[in-house]
């Protein structure tokens, strides 16, 4: 459907661009995938690193001031309350409403990556440049999704140090063992092109391999456990379902392919064309910088447009939920499916 109409505000001639404030709502229609984006940029926005302690703590304090009153403040505008709601989202976890350190907020994620990427597509690199690169990509991944799961269920130590270097070990495997496929097939002559294809894919299949296995041994208490539901109005049910659980982290499994499609099957076809050109014979220092600039630009273009395929708080019909939520008057249901 066209979704609400949600109107502009009137009490901010400086900032007309926001609608009424609502703690209920982003700020952009999430029924369409332009909202669902707009939504993702604002959230993930980088300059929000920046932002000091104190003014996250002013805004963390301005929130809570409007859940305890139920209505906007005097003296606070709607572009003031959507800036401050904004940063926390984008600074705090959406379950407790704990800070989340700046590395593993995911605004972080896209600056945190073009160095990984680039030392993935590094010209000439062979299996040990994959295997590092790998392994710091695989720790800063299991790190960021511990800091920005569900957390319905705890995760003990132990179970993060076997989430992480279950990861790290699955995403080595995945990338070195299809790189060596790669080579085996280069050297017969009928799969040369296939092989080819295979070798230069290896990042990516070891990327999407193992964010997959990452993503669901660090969340894999919320498979065994499930996760909370609440209603419309907020209400939180005391019943964990795994049903829900399995489908947001299918979501985000679904994601992760989206993303990686154009900085690892996009980017190094547009470099690999890039060095057969007389520039590139002419100027071969610029190869880095390139490499840098098309991986960078490609993050962008895969990763906030991935995370808008889906909402983070996610819907799902009661009838399709176990025993426990039904006959209890409600329709849908709704969870945080995390990133």
């Amino acid at each position: 459907g066209a979704g609400p109409t949600w109107p502009m505000s009137d009490d901010d001639g400086a900032a007309t661009a926001y609608p009424p404030f609502s703690l209920d709502r982003p700020r952009f229609d999430p029924s369409g995938f332009s909202g669902r984006l707009r939504n993702i940029l604002v959230q993930f926005d980088p300059r929000k690193l920046l932002v000091s302690e104190a003014e996250l703590d002013e805004s963390i304090e301005l929130m809570n001031r409007v859940k305890t009153a139920g209505k906007k403040p005097d003296g606070v505008t709607d572009a003031e309350l959507w800036r401050a709601r904004e940063l926390v989202e984008s600074r705090c976890h959406p379950d407790d409403g704990a800070k989340i350190l700046l590395p593993f907020c995911f605004a972080a994620y896209v600056p945190m990556q073009p160095p990984i990427v680039l030392g993935m597509l590094w010209p000439g690199g062979g299996v040990l440049n994959q295997v590092f690169w790998q392994w710091y990509n695989q720790s800063y991944n299991a790190m960021v999704w511990y800091h920005n799961k569900n957390k319905s269920s705890a995760l003990s130590n132990q179970d993060l140090f076997k989430s992480y270097l279950f990861a790290c070990t699955s995403g080595i495997g995945l990338s070195v063992g299809a790189q060596k496929l790669g080579d085996a097939l280069k050297a017969m002559p009928s799969a040369g092109v296939l092989g080819g294809v295979v070798r230069t894919g290896a990042p990516f299949f070891g990327c999407v391999g193992a964010g997959w296995a990452s993503l669901i041994s660090m969340r894999n208490d919320e498979l065994q456990q499930g996760v909370y539901l609440k209603d419309s109005n907020g209400k939180q049910y005391p019943h964990k379902s795994r049903i829900a659980a399995r489908e947001g982290i299918a979501k985000c499994c679904a994601a992760r392919v989206f993303w990686n499609i154009p900085v690892l099957v996009v980017a190094p076809m547009i470099l690999n064309t890039y060095y057969r050109t007389s520039f590139h014979a002419s100027y071969p220092r610029m190869t880095i910088p390139m490499n840098l600039v098309v991986s960078t630009i490609m993050l962008c273009l895969g990763i906030y447009p991935a995370q808008a395929v889906f909402t983070q708080e996610a819907s799902i019909s009661a009838s399709r939920l176990e025993p426990e939520f039904q006959g209890l008057g409600v329709d849908v249901f709704y969870y945080n499916k995390g990133l």
